[in-house]
C-alpha cells in the first residue's frame, strides 16, 4: 500500500497503466480503497468493464459487490461472455453465489452458458449450484461434460436430459468409456443418431477412438445398424477410410461393415477412385482440414 502515500493524480495515473488483473488485485485488497478510487475517478471502473470479470474470475466477491453499483451484470467482455460465465469457467463459487441470480442476455449459441462451461471445466461445485435455476441449459452441458470426460458432472446432468445421443456422440467422438457406459445405462441409445444423422459409431470412427469403436460393435443393435449413412450418405467406414484409421476400418469390415455402399458422392465406402485415393502418409495434418461436426441436439434448447 506504499502507493497511498503519493498524491492522488499520481496514484491515478499508475492505476490508470495496471493491466485489468493486476488492477482488480490491487482494489481486491482493501474494500475502501476501492470504493475511494471509484468515487474520485469513476472512469476508472466504468471504462474497464472487463475488471467486473476479473473479479468474478478471481472470487473477488467485495470488490465485485461494489463493480455491481458501478456496472450491470450484463456488461459481456470482448467474447461476448458475463461476468458469471467468467466466475463459472473459473470455479470462483462465492461469485457464482453472488451472481447467479442476476440477468443473463440471450446468447447466440445455446453451448456457451455458465452452466455447460461449468460442466466443461470440471467446475462440480458451480454445477450443483448452477443446475437448479438452469435445467433448460442441462443437455447442452452434459455434451460438454461428456466431450471434456467429466463423468461426475455427467452424472449430475443425467436426470435432467431427455436426449442422450448428443453426449453420447460426444463421448464417443472423445474416446470416453466410462462417460459412453453411463449414458446407455442410463437409457441412451447406442445406436441412435443425432441432428445430421451421425451415430455414435460415425463420430469414434471419424475420430480414429478404436476403444470406443469395438465397445459400440460388441453390442447387437449397432452391428446391425453399422452400414447406417449420416445425411451425407457416409458410414461409419466411409469415415475411417477417408481418415486413415486403418485399425477402425477393419473392425468394421470384421463386423459386416459393406464396403460397397455408396455416399452421396457416389464413393464407395471400402476405397476411393485413385483420383481421390488418400496418400500412404494421410496423417493428422491433413485431417486437420476433415469436417468434424459438434454434436447437435435434435430440439432447439
Amino acid at each position: 500500500m506504499q502507493l497511498l502515500h503519493f498524491p492522488i493524480e499520481l496514484v491515478l495515473l499508475t492505476l490508470e497503466n495496471l493491466d485489468v488483473s493486476s488492477l482488480a488485485t490491487f482494489l481486491a485488497s482493501s474494500p475502501s480503497l476501492a470504493k475511494t478510487i471509484s468515487s474520485v475517478s469513476p472512469r476508472l471502473i466504468t471504462t474497464q468493464p472487463t475488471l467486473l470479470h476479473a473479479a468474478a474470475a478471481r472470487n473477488y466477491t467485495t470488490l465485485l459487490q461494489h463493480l455491481l453499483t458501478l456496472l450491470p451484470a450484463t456488461t459481456l467482455d470482448s467474447r461476448q461472455h458475463t461476468a458469471l460465465y467468467r466466475a463459472a469457467e473459473a470455479g470462483a463459487l462465492d461469485a457464482v453465489r453472488l451472481l447467479r441470480f442476476k440477468p443473463e442476455p440471450a446468447r447466440r449459441f445455446a453451448t456457451e452458458t455458465p452452466l455447460s462451461v461449468a460442466a466443461r471445466n470440471g467446475r462440480t461445485a458451480v454445477v450443483s449450484l448452477l443446475l437448479p435455476s438452469n435445467l433448460g441449459a442441462a443437455p447442452w452441458a452434459l455434451v460438454a461434460a461428456a466431450a471434456a470426460g467429466n463423468a461426475d458432472i455427467a452424472q449430475l446432468l443425467v436426470p435432467h436430459c431427455y436426449e442422450l445421443t448428443p453426449a453420447l456422440c460426444a463421448a464417443s467422438a472423445a474416446g470416453h468409456v466410462d462417460i459412453i457406459e453411463l449414458l446407455l445405462s442410463a437409457g441412451g441409445s447406442a445406436d441412435a443418431a443425432d441432428i445430421d444423422g451421425s451415430t455414435p459409431l460415425h463420430y469414434a470412427c471419424r475420430s480414429g477412438k478404436a476403444g470406443v469403436a469395438q465397445k459400440l460393435l460388441a453390442m447387437q443393435a449397432v452391428r446391425c445398424k453399422v452400414d447406417a449413412q449420416d445425411c451425407h450418405g457416409w458410414t461409419a467406414l466411409h469415415w475411417a477410410q477417408f481418415c486413415g484409421e486403418k485399425e477402425v476400418k477393419d473392425m468394421l469390415i470384421a463386423a459386416g461393415a459393406d464396403v460397397n455402399v455408396t455416399n452421396d458422392d457416389g464413393r464407395p465406402a471400402g476405397g476411393w477412385g485413385d483420383e481421390d485415393a488418400p496418400d500412404d502418409d494421410f496423417s493428422a495434418w491433413e485431417r486437420m482440414f476433415v469436417d468434424v461436426p459438434t454434436p447437435r441436439l435434435a430440439v432447439v434448447v
